[in-house]
């Protein structure tokens, strides 16, 4: 089966969208994420105030409106828990996505992602046995490599390809293991051993790097995301050329990457608490 998800590394690069954001949302957000996080004990205003450190008026106030609205349920105690109009707003959600809807949920970020960096990035997903390029947006340096959607490339080479494999749970692993893999480069991965230590290092890391493999000159760095269900649902990486100051480039892309798979996460509905 495929591996769920461990917690998302907490993204260090504030949204850009965030300057448009209502602050009060924002905060009710912050006050329903605790509450969840309660698991059913539920959290008083005292816990809120000094959990949060946002005002006391400001928490009571929200608390007093999502109560109103059965968001939230207050007991006798004055302690306050998820409401179960939730339950009957969770129930009208789509949990499965369309390809389009899949596309058009990581976009946005996927097109941050390749302003911030300068670098083409690109969301991948599990075809097959192969990993296939779903959107592509073009960096904004003349030297960025290009791609193209619908491209598809074997799983045991390359960021997203092996980042794929990694959570694509020990079924797949033994397909691809039982099929010819091919050479590409001297940096390529064709040991069984080599390539299971690799998979570990990438799943506890959450980060899959290509120094090489598929194209000597031609380098990566790939991040989950993950859906609702908390699988991944595909991997957003960033392709640039070879540097001499390889270090340099992976401090450059590597936040702002892991924000951008961090977001889109959550915009597939992906949660976890604590």
């Amino acid at each position: 089966m495929p591996r769920p998800s461990t917690k998302l590394p907490e993204p260090s690069l504030r949204n850009a969208s965030e300057a448009h954001h209502v602050p009060i949302i924002d905060k009710m957000m912050i006050l329903i994420d605790f509450i969840q996080a309660s698991n059913g004990s539920g959290a008083t205003i005292g816990d809120l105030v000094t959990a949060t450190a946002l005002p006391r008026s400001t928490v009571y106030r929200i608390l007093n409106t999502l109560t109103s609205h059965a968001l939230l349920i207050r007991s006798a105690k004055g302690s306050y828990t998820l409401g179960y109009r939730l339950v009957g707003l969770a129930a009208s959600v789509t949990v499965e996505m369309s390809q389009e809807e899949l596309h058009d949920a990581v976009h946005p970020h996927l097109e941050r992602l390749a302003v911030e960096t300068g670098e083409t990035c690109k969301f991948s997903v599990l075809d097959g046995l192969k990993a296939s390029v779903m959107d592509v947006v073009q960096g904004a340096s003349a030297m960025s490599p290009t791609s193209r959607v619908g491209a598809k490339f074997d799983l045991h080479a390359g960021a997203a390809s092996k980042l794929l494999l990694a959570f694509g749970g020990t079924k797949l692993f033994n397909d691809v293991m039982a099929q010819p893999r091919q050479r590409y480069t001297d940096r390529t991965l064709i040991d069984t051993s080599a390539l299971s230590d690799e998979l570990e290092l990438i799943r506890a890391e959450q980060l899959s790097h290509d120094r090489g493999e598929w194209n000597d000159s031609v380098h990566a760095i790939a991040a989950p995301v993950f859906s609702a269900s908390g699988l991944v649902a595909g991997a957003i990486s960033v392709t640039y050329f070879a540097s001499r100051d390889e270090s340099a480039v992976e401090v450059k892309v590597r936040e702002p990457l892991r924000t951008a798979a961090h977001q889109a996460s959550l915009a597939l509905g992906h949660y976890v608490r604590g």
